[in-house]
């Protein structure tokens, strides 16, 4: 297994020092920040997409992160905290697994539970390209609009 973290920040050059004390430069990869329109073919290289979030407080444990959005449009498949709207999406398109990511256990538990369902499913994958077609911005982009006009007509009657 490889991890691959992309982006830059105030941390960067500890964890590049932790990486090297740990002897794990071969499998855990620091990727400078991408531009925008770069990264969905970067992520689209993933065999899955981490999502580690903590319900700290209400915004994580109700968030949709464009990660989420970002995994899904690029067919990757999504392991995640167990938070309910990610939970809403994850299993009603069967796109990943879910659990706790508290702690570097918890999340290694989680990746072999993603492996053994893969091995279990090897179809898991490419549901995620249901959810991709189902959930593009082109189509909600619609259903908002929709819902715009509506609220206008409401008020103009």
């Amino acid at each position: 297994l490889h991890l691959v973290l992309v982006g830059g920040g105030s941390l960067t050059e500890e964890m590049a020092a932790l990486v090297a004390q740990l002897g794990l430069a071969g499998r855990v990869h620091l990727h400078p920040h991408v531009p925008q329109a770069e990264l969905a073919s970067l992520t689209a290289c993933a065999s899955v997409g981490l999502i580690p979030y903590q319900p700290t407080c209400l915004n994580n444990r109700l968030c949709t992160p464009n990660k989420l959005f970002e995994y899904i449009a690029a067919e990757v498949p999504v392991i995640s905290t167990d938070l309910p709207e990610i939970r809403r999406i994850v299993a009603a398109y069967g796109v990943g697994v879910l659990g706790t990511t508290g702690t570097p256990e918890e999340v290694a538990a989680l990746v072999r539970r993603y492996a053994a369902e893969l091995a279990d499913d090897p179809a898991l994958p490419s549901r995620s390209a249901r959810a991709a077609e189902e959930l593009d911005w082109s189509r909600e982009a619609r259903v908002l609009l929709q819902t715009f006009e509506g609220l206008a007509i409401g008020r103009a009657t």
